[in-house]
């Protein structure tokens, strides 16, 4: 269920945003063009990426890469997510291939209070 959904486009700048906020329940595989950045608001989520599992709890965040499957489970009730959805075309103007940008950008509880996180 969505607790929140928001989302802003800026044609002229390439800027095609949308941000979710809603409880992670089952587990949901998806997969798209947009580079997607979730950040736990409450509870532990499981979050897998290309065979990879990664345990993300309260204020951890992970970057998932344009057009890489992956799927989000509930490892406790009640968990919460905020999702931004940013369409890579943005990058355009800054690096000329901007498909070839690959981001690795996942917190634990050693860094989540970094300040780069």
């Amino acid at each position: 269920m969505k607790l929140m959904h928001h989302s802003w486009k800026n044609k002229q700048r390439d800027i095609d945003v949308t941000q979710y906020v809603y409880y992670i329940n089952a587990y949901h595989y998806n997969w798209h063009k947009a580079i997607e950045l979730i950040i736990v608001l409450r509870g532990n989520i499981e979050v897998s990426i290309d065979n990879q599992h990664y345990i993300l709890e309260e204020d951890d965040v992970i970057l998932i890469n344009p057009n890489v499957g992956h799927a989000t489970l509930a490892k406790t009730p009640e968990s919460v997510a905020m999702l931004i959805h940013l369409d890579p075309i943005y990058f355009q103007s800054y690096y000329p291939n901007y498909r070839l940008l690959h981001f690795t950008c996942i917190s634990n509880s050693k860094t989540r209070d970094d300040m780069r996180f």
